[in-house]
């Protein structure tokens, strides 16, 4: 089995531990190729307690360089960032991405727009349920969820859309039944569509087991619907060990992912140097 985290964060953004600690715990967790991928810092101008915590100084992007030199030859190590693409800040977005030389780039939605700001998506079922309120009901915020990603595919500038259906992990009532819905699967399968042509991949995303939906991201039937279309995938833990997830390990439920991409049909995943994606057998 060859273990590939593709999905790290690290002091550099919101992660518990520094980027060494964490290279160095995914070494003697076994794993053979990772990529830290802290969130990168959101435009000045909309900076607010909702936004992921980030702090991407040129100290920190001279760390991960000096890093990937002293540990060449002990782990497969790979540069990436996880951005957001805000509404009226896509100029902003794809200038930084040019900035620096990354093997990966992450496009995930963190955040919706709402009345000329931004709001996080849902962290708890109490807040799914306000949030709910605000967009006319469940169809509403999930629509909306959903045309962001839709903005992140087209604009062209990721290799990978992060944690495809996140918005359904802290949802209190059953996800299954919404899952049935006609609605609910023609936006996912026409995004599917969307990402083929956009030739990214998604990613299986195992930080969904500890949150409230207790499954990883996306649902094992949007695999499926991956798979049937030639869309391939990465892996990856969403690493924190925050205080949400005070435990996590670096390696959480990879051997898990791994066991299910195979299950589905999948047999091999991505990695990534200098944006250009790379088979590795699982």
């Amino acid at each position: 089995m060859t273990k590939v985290n593709y999905h790290m964060h690290t002091t550099g953004s919101d992660g518990g531990l520094s980027p060494r600690q964490v290279i160095e715990e995914a070494i003697n967790a076994g794993i053979k190729h990772i990529c830290l991928t802290d969130h990168y810092n959101y435009p000045q101008e909309v900076v607010d307690s909702t936004c992921p915590k980030t702090s991407n100084t040129e100290e920190y992007h001279q760390d991960i360089i000096k890093l990937k030199k002293e540990f060449k030859g002990k782990i497969d190590f790979s540069f990436g960032m996880e951005f957001d693409l805000l509404d009226g800040h896509q100029s902003y977005t794809k200038a930084e991405i040019s900035k620096r030389d990354y093997d990966f780039v992450i496009g995930s939605v963190h955040v919706v727009p709402h009345e000329g700001k931004f709001l996080l998506i849902p962290y708890t079922p109490k807040d799914w349920a306000n949030f709910a309120k605000l967009f006319g009901g469940i169809k509403g915020a999930i629509e909306l969820y959903y045309k962001q990603i839709d903005k992140l595919i087209e604009s062209g500038l990721f290799d990978c859309v992060g944690h495809f259906d996140v918005i359904k992990n802290n949802y209190s009532g059953d996800w299954k039944e919404i899952e049935t819905r006609g609605w609910y699967k023609h936006i996912v399968l026409s995004l599917l569509d969307k990402i083929k042509k956009a030739r990214m991949c998604i990613e299986i995303n195992t930080s969904g087991w500890t949150w409230h939906i207790g499954e990883q991201n996306p649902s094992e039937w949007i695999l499926r619907e991956a798979l049937k279309r030639g869309i391939p995938i990465t892996i990856g833990s969403d690493f924190h060990r925050d205080k949400h997830r005070p435990n996590q390990k670096v390696d959480s439920e990879l051997s898990e992912a791994i066991a299910l991409a195979k299950k589905v049909g999948y047999n091999s995943v991505l990695i990534f140097k200098k944006r250009k994606p790379i088979e590795v057998q699982i």
